[in-house]
Formats: structure tokens, C-alpha cells, sequence
């Protein structure tokens, strides 16, 4: 018989994170429409609702009357509570995806004018734009366009799991860095700002040229 299954890495990460006492019931008073009533909710449950009221500007009382008067209710009010907020981070959780895709990293890139390109966290070219290949044929001006994407080397001057951490750093948005580009024997160097690539899914960076 095998052992036991192995949960994957963001999942475990998570589980280190937990905090059992989030788990814990806790008895809370709120005022909903004016009546002052006590629930037993999960202390993470009371968290995020405090969370979802400073988003959406209302006090954890109004939104408990809200649920209440939805008439939302599987088996009592603090079930719907439960489904509720699961249901509110599902919901930004859709709007976040959108705004951090691999295409809006693309779009980004192409709407550059300068030479730009994303890369991934295993150094995979993603995206460039044509800016970027106007670059490479300024600097090796006798090769074949479709030979020149296919044969394309980059290498950046910094371990990327470095890189990545440096970026992810307190208040630390952007990292210059040199870079190298490699077609077939041809080899030229510059200069790069990396920034974290907006991407919810995987972990990129946007390198702008600089020289």
C-alpha cells in the first residue's frame, strides 16, 4: 500500500500558515437593524466578515441583517454566513483573475514601445514584442527573422528564484539587472528593469530594456 497522498506545494504552504485557532468558535454580539443578537461563528469566519465590511464600507451588523433579510438560509443564519463569505471571495477572487492573466501580461508588453518581454519562473521566453525583435536585429542585423525567434537564447544575470524574492521584498518594484541574448554563435549583452509580472497562475517577469 502506498503512504499518504502529497498535498501540492501551494497547499502546503497553506496548511503550514494555518492557524488553529481560526478553527476555534467564538461568540460574538452583533447589531443587525437595530436588534442586538449573539452568533457562534469560527474566529476566520468573523475575520473575513470584517474584511469584506471594510471593502465593501459596511459594518459586520449590516451585513449580517443583509443575509438575513436575503432570506438565504441552508440550514440556519450562521451557515449562510458561512456561504456567504465563501462566496464573496469566489467573487473578487473571478475579478482578480481577469485583471492578473497571462493575456493582460501580453497586453502589457505589446503596448510597450520599447523593447520588452516576459519570462517565466523556469526562464521560458513568454511574450515580446516587436520592439524587442527590432533590438535583436539591430544587433545581429544578418539573421533570418523566423531563424532568429526559433534559435533565441535569454539569460538574465541573477538566479531567478533570487530575482523573484528581491521583487517580492517590502517595497521593491523593480530590479536592474544585465541580460544576454544568444542566436545560433551570436551573443549580445544589455541592460534590463524586471519588474513581477501581474499574474495570478504563474510566476513571471517583465524585463524593459534599457540598453
Amino acid at each position: 500500500m502506498g503512504g499518504p497522498a502529497k498535498s501540492p506545494p501551494g497547499l502546503e504552504d497553506l496548511l503550514r500558515q494555518m492557524d488553529a485557532a481560526g478553527a476555534e468558535p467564538f461568540f460574538r454580539a452583533v447589531t443587525a437593524d437595530g436588534k442586538r443578537r449573539g452568533m457562534r461563528l469560527e474566529r476566520e469566519f468573523w475575520t473575513l466578515l470584517e474584511k469584506v465590511g471594510r471593502e465593501e464600507n459596511a459594518t459586520v451588523g449590516e451585513i449580517v441583517a443583509m443575509i438575513e433579510a436575503s432570506g438565504i438560509k441552508s440550514t440556519n443564519l450562521t451557515s449562510a454566513m458561512r456561504v456567504f463569505v465563501a462566496q464573496w471571495l469566489e467573487y473578487r477572487l473571478g475579478g482578480l483573475r481577469e485583471k492578473m492573466s497571462p493575456s493582460v501580461v501580453n497586453g502589457l508588453i505589446n503596448a510597450c514601445p520599447s523593447p520588452a518581454f516576459a519570462l517565466s519562473a523556469t526562464r521560458q521566453l513568454r511574450f515580446h514584442n516587436p520592439a524587442f525583435l527590432r533590438f535583436i536585429r539591430m544587433n545581429m542585423p544578418s539573421e533570418e527573422m523566423d531563424q532568429m525567434e526559433r534559435n533565441l537564447r535569454l539569460q538574465i544575470d541573477m538566479h531567478m528564484d533570487d530575482l523573484l524574492a528581491a521583487l517580492r521584498e517590502g517595497d521593491r518594484t523593480m530590479v536592474p539587472l544585465g541580460f544576454a541574448i544568444g542566436v545560433n554563435e551570436r551573443r549580445v549583452r544589455g541592460r534590463l528593469n524586471a519588474v513581477l509580472a501581474p499574474c495570478w497562475n504563474e510566476d513571471m517577469i517583465i524585463g524593459y530594456v534599457i540598453t
